[in-house]
């Protein structure tokens, strides 16, 4: 009986963090470049002595299911974020920029530098092209700062005209492994380890458009919904196992 009790404890568990990543995906739905989070399970094998007598296929890789024997509980495997491309949307600001394919800007932080698709960006008071949170954007040259005139024109390679003279360049960067990024918060994210930035060359801007969050609520909505169904399963199957075991206690005391 407790291995029933445990095996469903483990997959409510997994099944209520897929909720939570999914009801976090669903709050960003209208935040400019947002990318989703996506999770992945594997099973976790609960070995015996036995097990690992010489030869055993199952553990040596031999065989790709387990036997009988060897039971399986739902562990999460990895959470990933979704790269894909979402919609660009056109708001007619000439400084709200939408990059089409692989790459980030880069903003300067408190924290040091960091990366993000978000592309509504705006004039600070000195200025400088910055996010919503006040962050600059960075160019060939550091932070972009525009001059007194305002009419701004960037081209899909990110060079930065003011009054038809050139004042910077915008990199488009990627990394090697974009799941090495971290979410931060503020549609930022950051390195978890080293990583090896390189030029986004498939890239392109769009002057006047943002990209959409990749976010789509019909898919998250059925996706919420078979995760509180197999939670609803899980969580009967914990009750009814404890109903049992109640049970067979009161039977045993019973018994003379």
């Amino acid at each position: 009986m407790q291995d029933s009790v445990y095996n469903s404890l483990f997959g409510a568990l997994t099944q209520q963090y897929t909720i939570d990543l999914i009801t976090n995906n669903l709050a960003n739905v209208s935040t400019p470049g947002y990318k989703k989070d996506k999770v992945a399970f594997e099973d976790v094998l609960t070995h015996y002595a036995h097990d690992f007598l010489d030869p055993n296929k199952g553990i040596t890789g031999g065989v790709r299911w387990p036997e009988k024997d060897l039971l399986t509980q739902p562990r999460i495997g990895e959470v990933v974020i979704d790269f894909s491309q979402g919609q660009l949307i056109q708001t007619g600001n000439p400084l709200s920029l939408a990059i089409e394919g692989p790459g980030f800007f880069k903003v300067q932080t408190p924290q040091g530098i960091m990366y993000t698709r978000d592309g509504n960006f705006k004039l600070d008071p000195n200025g400088f092209i910055v996010t919503n949170k006040g962050y600059q954007l960075l160019g060939q040259n550091g932070p972009i700062q525009v001059p007194t005139s305002k009419n701004i024109e960037i081209t899909s390679d990110g060079i930065v005209y003011v009054n038809n003279n050139q004042i910077d360049i915008i990199p488009v960067v990627n990394v090697i492994d974009p799941q090495k990024l971290q979410k931060i918060g503020g549609n930022l994210y950051k390195p978890i380890q080293q990583v090896q930035e390189i030029p986004a060359q498939k890239a392109k801007i769009y002057q006047g458009y943002i990209e959409s969050s990749n976010v789509e609520v019909t898919t998250e909505m059925v996706r919420m919904l078979e995760a509180l169904r197999i939670l609803e399963g899980l969580q009967k199957t914990m009750t009814s196992t404890n109903d049992e075991d109640i049970n067979l206690i009161n039977k045993m005391g019973t018994t003379e």
